[in-house]
């Protein structure tokens, strides 16, 4: 399990990992006046450790229109992204070209969480839609997230053990550019609350 310290006089999470192996390492620290049955406090949890096991995207196939930057979106990096505008005819408002972006991975993956930081070009909201497919050729919607344009991190939750050959992500706005920093896709859902953790880790 893996923390990120908190610092109150820095108000908010800073650098650096700890990784507890033991009910030891669990309850390291200073406990005098403190009570931890009463007032358990909080612990921070680096988000992508509590949603299970990650999908390796290496040998995936990126499909993206436009296609251009479509590796951004699993870069491990907040900071670079995929852009996209959906395109209409100016008269009839009909779509003429979508805009998407597509993993196809090299062998099918079972899929319990998908997570995506997205964000606009405007402050209106826009709405993005989350589909799956078995073949790589045929797609059902999975679930739509309205966001706009501070970044959200849009989660999706598939039934366990959702067998996916390919995912699409696709915003819908004509009149918003979308931008899509980070996917990341999950198996083996986990939890872990201050109330368990003394039943989840034994000493060694």
């Amino acid at each position: 399990m893996y923390f990120k310290k908190y610092s109150p006089s820095l108000k908010g999470v800073v650098s650096g990992d700890l990784i507890l192996t033991s009910k030891e390492d669990w309850q390291l620290g200073e406990t005098t006046n403190i009570d931890n049955t009463s007032f358990p406090g909080s612990i921070l949890i680096l988000d992508k450790n509590l949603n299970g096991e990650e999908i390796d995207t290496t040998g995936a196939t990126l499909i993206a229109v436009p296609n251009v930057n479509k590796e951004n979106v699993v870069d491990d990096n907040n900071n670079t992204y995929w852009e996209g505008t959906p395109t209409y005819y100016e008269e009839e408002g009909e779509i003429i070209e979508d805009t998407f972006w597509i993993i196809e991975f090299s062998e099918s993956q079972l899929v319990s969480k998908v997570q995506v930081l997205i964000s606009t070009s405007d402050e209106y909201s826009d709405e993005m839609v989350l589909w799956k497919s078995l073949d790589g050729v045929s797609y059902t919607q999975v679930s739509t997230c309205f966001f706009s344009s501070t970044p959200k991190l849009c989660e999706f939750n598939l039934s366990v053990g959702t067998l996916c050959k390919a995912l699409k992500i696709a915003p819908t706005s004509s009149a918003l550019t979308s931008y899509v920093y980070e996917a990341s896709f999950y198996f083996n859902q986990s939890f872990a609350t201050h109330t368990t953790a003394p039943t989840q880790i034994e000493a060694p």
